[in-house]
């Protein structure tokens, strides 16, 4: 289970590293890039906002 700061994490560098997953697992070494598309889906079903992503993750 990760924590939200985690998500939140990945999904900030996600955005920094143009959209692209395989650069944020390998920083990060966590998620698999399949865990990641569903933070992001969650993410950008809450409108893409910094503040969504605590309420939907």
């Amino acid at each position: 289970m990760f924590t939200e700061e985690q998500k939140i994490r990945a999904i900030e560098l996600y955005c920094k590293y143009g959209k692209k997953l395989a650069p944020v697992v390998r920083e990060l070494g966590y998620p698999s890039k399949r865990n990641l598309r569903r933070w992001i889906r969650s993410w950008e079903a809450g409108g893409g906002v910094k503040e969504s992503i605590r309420h939907k993750l």
